[in-house]
């Protein structure tokens, strides 16, 4: 979470999955008003473009990342003595495949009790780690044997892995979490005394808490832990290492001191992946506090998702050659986003993902995020609207408004436009006949024409608000 959020830095809750079958799914998602079909398959692993702004698919084609996540879709959580109210997976994925979308972050939590800024007691099930005792933790069960792999932790990983892929969602999947270590300097709800590493909950030996603050865990300074560390994301990987739409992504938002530490588990990660033989992208978010990023940009990571400095929350600049960005509101806002974000930043060459609210805890009790529905909407419509533009190719934000892509690569040219004011649209044309619809910002079609001939076209948004213009045309003989 970012520091810019009323909402909780904590999860929501998780089910425990059945298995699919590990057959890759090709069904496609349904579009409708849309010029071109969004296919619903994943077709990975995907692979870094040194010369673009997207990740790429077996097929070398670009693949605009936009889709939805929430704290609790990987490990389950109860709150005071409530009933456990395991995540509907099957639902959430069944949203995304309505709204067109095809990314989510599965969310690790270290910890089995605690979490900043909230007052309430918070446990949390499964942990990687068994435990077995001897002797009890601070909660009063089993101590843990960090030298023991809980099997239903990693069956259900794999379990909602293989689902995101059935529905065709790539999966950013977590390995660590900064909100795992301490209270962030804003009690209440101190993670550390329910983290395994901490002395009193382990039979290893292992003792990362320096009063009550775990931060030590995502640091080099302790070989013992790094050697735990090291075994667990090794059983990851090879869970998961056969599975085609997996990014990794090291930890969320851990401490600014951690720099070194999400280096060396890059390392580690891809050193895994080599002994198997496969490769998948490598991903690291903003440290928390936030810093000013650079950091992240100087990273050996595939792909980054950095915080708000530098524009990224209201209009951000056009996405650098070779940089893969994801644009998360958890590191924007927390909770938050709008339509007119959500636009420049699709048009700009970025990843986009919207960390949900989910109802299921108190402080998201109603609808905490009035616009939610519209921001999602629009997410999916932009990388449904993108979908005949080849994006390796496209040109960004050539255009009056700065917030455009144009393609004039492949057999059919076409242009996508975000008007945030109801502006004419001139055209230049090089190709023809032309069609056009007019969209509203969040993808619902509201008129549109075709021309057949001529060098110059002047467009007017059928609406007052802001709209989305989408163009294609024919390949002339002579461009």
């Amino acid at each position: 979470m970012d520091e810019t959020s009323d909402a909780p830095a904590d999860p929501t809750v998780a089910p425990s999955a059945s298995t699919p079958d590990s057959t890759p799914s090709s069904a496609s998602s349904a579009t409708t008003g849309a010029p071109g079909e969004v296919d619903g398959a994943t077709n990975g692993p995907l692979r870094v473009d040194p010369d673009g702004r997207y990740l790429v698919d077996r097929d070398g084609r670009a693949v605009f990342l936009a889709g939805i996540h929430t704290w609790g879709n990987l490990v389950d959580f109860r709150v005071e003595d409530e009933p456990d109210r395991p995540f509907d997976i099957d639902a959430a994925l069944a949203e995304m495949r309505e709204l067109d979308l095809n990314f989510t972050r599965l969310w690790a939590w270290e910890q089995f009790m605690g979490v900043p800024r909230v007052e309430y007691d918070v446990r949390f099930s499964p942990s990687p780690f068994l435990r077995t005792g001897p002797g009890t933790a601070l909660d009063g069960g089993p101590a843990f044997d960090l030298d023991q792999f809980d099997d239903a932790y990693f069956d259900r990983l794999r379990g909602r892995v293989e689902a995101s892929r059935d529905a065709g969602v790539y999966v950013a999947v977590m390995l660590f979490n900064g909100f795992s270590l301490d209270d962030q300097g804003q009690p209440p709800g101190n993670p550390c005394p329910g983290h395994p590493f901490h002395r009193e909950n382990n039979v290893n030996g292992i003792a990362v808490d320096r009063d009550d603050n775990c931060e030590a865990a995502h640091t080099l300074g302790d070989a013992d832990v790094l050697a735990v560390q090291e075994r667990y994301v090794r059983q990851v990987v090879e869970t998961l290492a056969d599975l085609d739409n997996v990014l990794w992504e090291i930890s969320n938002e851990s401490p600014p001191g951690s720099v070194e530490w999400q280096e060396h588990m890059i390392e580690v990660v891809r050193a895994a992946e080599t002994e198997l033989g496969v490769h998948h992208p490598v991903g690291v978010t903003t440290t928390f506090p936030a810093d000013d990023n650079d950091a992240l940009f100087a990273s050996s990571a595939d792909w980054v998702a950095p915080n708000r400095t530098g524009g990224f929350r209201r209009d951000p600049p056009t996405a650098p050659i070779g940089s893969v960005i994801v644009l998360d509101t958890d590191h924007l806002w927390g909770v938050g986003g709008n339509v007119d974000w959500v636009w420049r930043a699709a048009t700009r060459g970025y990843q986009l993902l919207y960390m949900d609210c989910d109802a299921r805890i108190p402080e998201c009790a109603g609808l905490p995020h009035p616009e939610r529905d519209d921001v999602v909407a629009a997410i999916g419509a932009a990388r449904r609207l993108s979908a005949p533009l080849d994006l390796a190719q496209a040109e960004l934000g050539d255009c009056s408004t700065g917030s455009c892509l144009v393609d004039h690569s492949g057999e059919r040219p076409a242009a996508l436009v975000y008007l945030p004011e109801p502006d004419e649209v001139s055209l230049s044309l090089v190709a023809a006949p032309v069609t056009w619809t007019w969209y509203t910002a969040t993808g619902t079609p509201i008129d549109g024409g075709r021309a057949d001939d001529g060098s110059e076209l002047t467009l007017a948004p059928p609406s007052s608000v802001a709209a989305v213009l989408s163009v294609t045309a024919e390949r002339a003989e002579t461009p």
